[in-house]
């Protein structure tokens, strides 16, 4: 094979496994993300209804 060839392919997948690599970072942050934005609002929704059974069982002689 043609080094040139061969260097340009070697160049190519570089660039490619790169952008996969890219793409991949990219990916994982978001769900990492995603998941921390679930988690906060489960948490809120606890808390809120923590709050309303505390003032539902006040409000009840």
């Amino acid at each position: 094979m043609d080094p040139l060839k061969a260097a340009a392919a070697t160049l190519f997948c570089l660039a490619l496994f790169w952008l996969v690599l890219r793409l991949t970072q990219r990916l994982m942050a978001m769900a990492i993300a995603a998941g921390h934005a679930e988690e906060r609002r489960r948490i809120e929704a606890e808390a809120l209804a923590a709050q309303a059974d505390q003032t539902g069982a006040s409000a009840v002689p």
